[in-house]
């Protein structure tokens, strides 16, 4: 009777220490080995080479290896890889967050995250998101990887219903919506639209003649193309020898050409003004005419400029424009030339951008 005790304790214990067994095969591990993808954009919000140094470094501390994007092969010959893409909403570089997609290859199950950047300094965002990314993979990847099925107890066979119940349930990878922040990490490039105001300054070096200007200007840009759409009132005084003209300008322009996408961006726009001249004489001056060519100011200038970011919202605008008038036009006073605006044309603003 104690021998048979005995045995009975004995295989309860067995029974026991299997099951622990099994529970701890059934929980998932870490992914041995790590793939990470990056954005393909002309221009990042962090360092991606850095980025890329930092991730692996984290990951070696957890026993991760991160694998080279250019030889991985997949789950069945490295083992259980996880795949890490890092998405950037329409490749903006002055995004203020990014999004983190951990996915488990063999089932397509996914876990996603929305990591804000823009308060952390732009040299500190590789590291922190290193890190981020390793934090999502030890509390997420639990959730999404395959679970081992645990067969019944010793001595208990499992029903059908337990056994369905037993077999793992994958989230489906969400659908891609074209904003560039899925596993393949090509975004499509976004219009990008910005309003401005500025304070410019106009100059007709053959006629002597200065005006300043506000000006108001609407952009957009798209990859590599900038297109925009503004206006200026501008005014002035001309001092001459038998006294003064003043001079005020109305005028809108068009504009269509290229500007670089980064922090410090680069701006090439040709053109082209449309206006109208008011201008009265001051002083002891007889009555100021204007010439045959009336009051009609049609121009055509070429503008080089710089947009320099000041934060998120905000940038910096300076731009120098070299032109000519296609239809000008002149005043006079006691038939001597006292001004116009015609000829060659030399002018200059610098301004504030608002990014929409």
């Amino acid at each position: 009777m104690g021998d048979a005790v005995k045995k009975a304790a004995m295989l309860s214990g067995l029974a026991i220490a299997l099951d622990s067994t099994l529970a701890l095969a059934q929980a998932p591990a870490r992914p041995h080995k790590l793939e990470l993808t990056l954005p393909q954009c002309a221009a990042l919000p962090f360092d991606g080479v850095q980025l890329n140094e930092l991730v692996e470094v984290e990951l070696r501390a957890v026993g991760i290896e991160k694998l080279d994007p250019t030889r991985a092969a997949g789950a069945s010959e490295f083992g259980a890889t996880a795949l890490v893409a890092v998405g950037v909403h329409d490749c903006k570089a002055d995004a203020g967050e990014i999004e983190l997609r951990l996915v488990e290859p063999s089932s397509g199950a996914a876990a996603k995250r929305t990591m804000p950047i823009a308060d952390i300094a732009t040299e500190l965002r590789p590291r922190a998101i290193a890190i981020g990314i390793v934090e999502m993979v030890n509390a997420s990847w639990g959730e999404i990887a395959p679970r081992k099925a645990q067969p019944p107890a010793i001595g208990a066979p499992a029903s059908s219903a337990q056994a369905k119940a037993l077999e793992p349930v994958h989230e489906p990878p969400p659908a891609d919506t074209g904003t560039g922040s899925l596993a393949d990490a090509r975004p499509a490039e976004g219009v990008r639209a910005g309003i401005s105001a500025a304070l410019g300054a106009w100059s007709f070096p053959s006629r002597d003649t200065a005006v300043l200007d506000p000006r108001a200007a609407f952009s957009l840009d798209s990859g590599l193309f900038h297109g925009s759409l503004g206006g200026h009132a501008a005014f002035g005084e001309v001092v001459t020898a038998s006294g003064s003209v003043d001079v005020r300008w109305v005028s809108g322009y068009i504009g269509a050409g290229l500007r670089s996408s980064s922090d410090f961006s680069l701006l090439l726009e040709p053109r082209l003004q449309l206006g109208y001249d008011w201008t009265s004489g001051n002083g002891g001056t007889p009555e100021v005419d204007g010439s045959t060519e009336g009051r009609l100011i049609l121009a055509t200038v070429l503008a080089a400029g710089v947009r320099s970011e000041l934060s998120q919202s905000f940038c910096l605008v300076t731009d120098l424009e070299l032109g000519t008038t296609l239809s000008g036009v002149s005043f006079f006073s006691d038939a001597e030339q006292a001004a116009g605006l015609s000829g060659l044309i030399v002018a200059a603003q610098v301004g504030v951008e608002l990014k929409l």
